[in-house]
């Protein structure tokens, strides 16, 4: 999926991405409720796969083990 590649290539170029650039990200190409349940079902997919680690209290990603 080129989207969660894009993604995870900001992640990795940033060490981190706030859900907020994610999220404007996802609207770039889905309306705003879509792009809000692509953003959830990205965080359990990604906790599944380890691609992410997700910081829920800052609300952000970082690369697999960072946070």
């Amino acid at each position: 999926m080129p989207l969660v590649k894009e993604i995870h290539r900001r992640v990795l170029a940033q060490g981190r991405l706030r859900e907020e650039e994610a999220l404007e990200a996802l609207q770039a190409r889905f309306p705003q409720a879509e792009a809000r349940r692509v953003w959830r079902r990205l965080l359990e997919w990604s906790r599944f796969a380890g691609l992410f680690a997700y910081d829920e209290s800052s609300r952000t990603l970082y690369p697999p083990g960072a946070a």
